[in-house]
């Protein structure tokens, strides 16, 4: 089965309360955390200002030291 797209305006994501998020994570940081708590899915988020990529699954962000090992990772968190 493959996965289904969807695009939408005005959807309000649930938001993470989870205490110790770094202070730098914004709104959209936190919705990133709050959908992969209440869903089975995984979230890549990709910087405007610097860049940088986050990989977040399961309400945690999932640590990666290079583009290759965050390539493992998704393939086998998508397996």
């Amino acid at each position: 089965m493959s996965p289904q797209h969807y695009t939408t305006t005005r959807v309000v994501l649930p938001v993470s309360d989870k205490s110790g998020l770094p202070k730098k994570f914004g709104l959209r940081h936190k919705a990133d955390v709050g959908i992969t708590e209440k869903t089975d899915a995984v979230v890549l988020v990709v910087s405007e200002e610097t860049g940088s990529i986050s990989y977040f699954k399961d309400g945690e962000k999932i640590s990666f030291g290079s583009y290759k090992e965050l390539h493992d990772i998704i393939g086998k968190d998508m397996a």
